[in-house]
């Protein structure tokens, strides 16, 4: 197995948990993760899109990312065929 091979499979055992994680977000939690880790936005920019200042724009990411390691921590005691259920469901 090569290294890529190895981190594909990595990214499909983490992209549902991530994926619901970011479902069970409020929309501004959702909308400062996306800004910042998939927009690469820095936090006075953050702040200036929301109407925030850099330190508000920090607490608020510093939140949503604490919300989503909780959500993934329950998620990994939970058994792997739970969560494709709900995924199931959910389609």
């Amino acid at each position: 197995m090569t290294s890529g091979s190895g981190e594909d499979m990595r990214w499909e055992q983490l992209s549902p948990v991530i994926d619901e994680a970011m479902r069970n977000l409020s929309d501004s939690g959702r909308d400062v993760i996306l800004l910042r880790f998939f927009q690469n936005q820095r936090y006075p920019v953050i702040g200036r899109r929301l109407g925030l200042g850099e330190s508000a724009a920090r607490m608020r990411v510093e939140r949503a990312l604490e919300k989503l390691r909780t959500f993934s921590a329950v998620e990994s005691l939970r058994p792997r065929r739970d969560l494709q259920s709900r995924r199931q469901v959910q389609v």
